[in-house]
């Protein structure tokens, strides 16, 4: 699996209710991957990071590798009160980074929960508040 099936896993769990844009912009980099929109006009940015399989270790610090447009552009939205996740996709799991903090600085693995894409299709419907 790579990011592109990824995020296509994610999407097809997702209600029709959701409108979907993947965001592929050649001429702004670090755009997040993804914008949700909720049938209440609630928002949703989803940047999508993949990786064949997460760490062992416990110790080991769990962070997307972002580059530096991405993390200005995912804190700048933040800052302005929008909804931002970042997720980490790492086999059929993923984890998800909530703040600014865990997405630049990382979460150390024991402390980090996995996520099934089930549980993530319902958290963001959650955050969109779609019934």
């Amino acid at each position: 699996m790579n990011e592109h099936s990824f995020i296509k896993k994610v999407h097809r769990l997702l209600p029709d209710s959701i409108f979907i844009w993947k965001i592929a912009d050649p001429f702004q980099g670090g755009v997040p991957d993804a914008l949700y929109f909720g049938q209440n006009g609630t928002t949703l940015f989803v940047e999508y990071k993949y990786v064949q399989k997460r760490p062992v270790r416990p110790t080991t610090i769990i962070k997307p590798n972002l580059s530096a447009q991405q993390q200005i552009w995912l804190s700048s939205l933040h800052e302005r009160k929008q909804n931002v996740l970042v997720v980490l996709g790492h086999g059929a799991d993923c984890s998800i980074f909530v703040t600014p903090k865990h997405w630049t600085e990382g979460i150390a693995n024991a402390d980090l929960q996995p996520s099934t894409l089930k549980e993530l299709a319902e958290t963001i419907v959650s955050v969109l508040g779609v019934t």
